[in-house]
């Protein structure tokens, strides 16, 4: 019986089972439109797919599937920090757009938490101290970057921009 619910458990994650309780749905575009529209990420966001970027907004091809079809809560950096600059090099000045389609499961090494307020690298005790009603923008994201001497660094970001 533990081994059924074991091996369950892990069908689970792989296939990208996520609670529903409080996802957002929308497509790539509509949502890219929307935070361009309010000014978080400028007019050519980068575009972040399973914690690798793909390109600039403007230079994918929008007839994509992953562009119009669903997505759940997708995320966006601001076109302001320079942690994700650090992270993903000049493409990111423009702001990130960050979704997910699977869940990515880390076999190798340690991957690398970064939890930020207002762009700032804290430790997880402080970002866990952020009263919620001082939240203004809530985002996360795995992410892969490839080294020049082909290693892989990779972890996860949660990052709140306070009112």
């Amino acid at each position: 019986m533990k081994k059924l619910f074991v091996i369950l458990s892990i069908i689970l994650l792989c296939t990208g089972f996520k609670n529903k309780l409080g996802q957002r749905k929308t497509t790539l575009i509509q949502f890219t439109e929307k935070e361009i529209e309010s000014g978080f990420v400028n007019k050519n966001p980068l575009i972040v797919y399973n914690g690798k970027p793909i390109g600039k907004f403007s230079e994918i091809d929008h007839s994509l599937n992953f562009f119009n079809k669903e997505i759940i809560n997708p995320y966006s950096f601001s076109k302001e920090s320079k942690i994700m600059v650090e992270i993903f090099g000049d493409d990111a000045k423009e702001g990130i757009i960050s979704f997910e389609d699977r869940m990515l499961l880390y076999c190798k090494g340690q991957p690398m938490y970064l939890h930020l307020i207002n762009d700032k690298i804290v430790g997880i005790m402080e970002f866990a101290k952020v009263n919620p009603k001082k939240i203004k923008k809530y985002s996360e994201m795995n992410w892969v970057k490839r080294e020049k001497d082909s290693t892989y660094l990779y972890g996860h970001i949660y990052s709140i921009i306070t009112k």
